[in-house]
């Protein structure tokens, strides 16, 4: 039982994280505006520029205007 939930869990995650990808590589023509291959990418551009401005603060680096 665990183990299907498990594999549903893996599935799941690589499915979203292989739409991810997807929607950056057509980000720049018709098909980066569709909903299922934009939320993904958006969101883990999102964590993705959170994790370096975690990583920017913890390291003290300041942003310069």
């Amino acid at each position: 039982m665990h183990s299907v939930l498990y594999f549903a869990a893996f599935v799941a995650q690589a499915t979203f994280y292989a739409s991810a990808i997807v929607g950056y590589v057509v980000r720049n023509n018709r098909l980066g505006k569709l909903k299922f291959l934009y939320i993904p990418f958006f969101y883990c551009l999102a964590n993705a520029a959170a994790l370096v401005a975690v990583l920017k603060l913890l390291s003290g680096t300041r942003v310069e205007q």
